[in-house]
């Protein structure tokens, strides 16, 4: 039986491609901003991360995209949807209640405005 990483570069690789898998998630997770043109910007973050997965086997000299690539993107994804996504969903709640709240004080201040008058 052989072991997971034959090497140390194999290892390395594994640890360079999880930031890629950081990266693709957090791609996704931007385009979905943009409601009218989502599809447009998910094809988008995907070829920009598919290139640069091909960038980094080249510039690992790698003949091939190999398993232990893939498992490293897919570890990226699940460090990014347990951790990062969480503050990403936080800090977008969080500037929607202060839109919310300026909102509402306009919309308090207009009234008291009429009132007056």
């Amino acid at each position: 039986m052989k072991r997971f990483f034959e090497t140390s570069g194999q290892a390395s690789i594994f640890l360079a491609m999880v930031p890629l898998g950081l990266l693709l998630a957090l791609c996704i997770d931007v385009s979905s901003v943009w409601k009218k043109s989502k599809a447009f910007w998910d094809i988008v973050a995907v070829l920009l991360c598919g290139l640069a997965l091909a960038m980094m086997v080249v510039l690992f000299q790698d003949e091939q995209l190999r398993i232990y690539h893939l498992l490293a993107l897919l570890v990226g994804v699940i460090l990014y949807t347990c951790g990062f996504h969480r503050v990403w969903q936080w800090g977008k709640r969080g500037i929607k209640r202060l839109s919310d709240t300026k909102k509402n004080n306009l919309e308090r201040q207009e009234k008291k405005k009429t009132r007056r008058n």
